[in-house]
């Protein structure tokens, strides 16, 4: 990815000292303004300064065409928030942030995506343990699979962490940013020993790297192009998000209160946990021909 141009990287450090931005939030911005610059370079605009109506139209129309309404609605949220800098530090004579309106949203309009057994042992069959990658694949699963963590937290999770005498790992909340206990479930002690035999030898502090020479840390866009390619073919839901899902939904029909999912998703409002275990329209539907019967 190339550099941010000075204006970016101007507004993303008002983001940061002014609105205490996190350098993830920052640089998913920082992408998005990167990608309205590289569409109005091909409209021969002038930059990001003295946009057109028309210029930001063709470009929300143009994003609209991959992104789903809630991605899209983000990217308008971006927009409006550096139209409005511009204004206010005085490089545009008005306020157009006005300008543009976000797809319309509604509370819960999205079933969760979740995944069932027979599709979560399909993606694992695929692993290819004769690699080191497909040993290290098989730890970050087994992760994402037992205890419902994000991307980044995986492949956050630090060599001291680990707790293989304790029985337990922690792990950094990316949201909260709070630190929280795991019990080390057989199931993921198995696979972390299997992948740290294999694991190159590295100064990073990180349990996960990248399996050829230089030995960085593996990224959570890796990591979610590694489930990705798992879950190709398996079924329709391909993100990693989705064993989230699923581990939320597990533990609710095995009768797990909501407030023990909350804390295991790390969620510091249960109403957040309430997204992850809606009941899905087959369901509902089930139940609708069941009491139909019955009548």
């Amino acid at each position: 990815m190339k550099p941010f141009s000075p204006i970016i990287v101007e507004y993303l450090d008002f983001c940061r000292v002014h609105r205490g931005l996190c350098a993830r939030t920052l640089e998913h911005y920082g992408i998005q303004l990167q990608a309205l610059e590289a569409f109005l370079e091909v409209r021969e605009a002038p930059s990001l300064y003295g946009i057109s109506l028309d210029d930001l139209d063709a470009f929300l129309d143009e994003r609209g065409k991959v992104l789903a309404r809630i991605s899209l609605a983000g990217v308008v949220s971006v927009i409006r928030g550096f139209l409005r800098y511009l204004f206010l530090v005085g490089i545009e004579p008005e306020d157009r942030s006005g300008w543009i309106e976000g797809p319309p949203l509604f509370a819960q309009m999205k079933l969760p995506r979740h995944l069932e057994d027979h599709q979560v042992e399909a993606a694992f069959a695929r692993l290819n343990l004769s690699k080191r990658s497909g040993i290290r694949d098989r730890a970050a699963l087994t992760l994402l699979h037992h205890y419902g963590w994000r991307a980044g937290e995986v492949v956050g999770l630090q060599m001291n962490e680990i707790d293989f005498d304790g029985s337990r790992l922690q792990v950094q909340r990316l949201k909260g940013g709070k630190r929280q206990v795991f019990p080390l479930v057989e199931p993921v002690r198995l696979a972390l020993q299997a992948y740290l035999k294999i694991r190159p030898a590295s100064s990073h502090s990180c349990v996960f790297l990248n399996v050829s020479f230089p030995y960085r840390p593996f990224t959570s866009a890796s990591l979610c192009g590694r489930v990705r390619k798992y879950l190709e073919g398996v079924s329709g839901i391909r993100g990693a998000h989705s064993l989230r899902h699923t581990l939320a939904r597990r533990l609710r029909q095995s009768g797990t209160p909501i407030p023990v999912i909350s804390c295991m998703l790390g969620h510091r409002n249960p109403d957040s946990t309430a997204t992850y275990i809606r009941i899905a329209t087959d369901e509902l539907a089930e139940v609708a021909d069941n009491y139909a019967n019955l009548l």
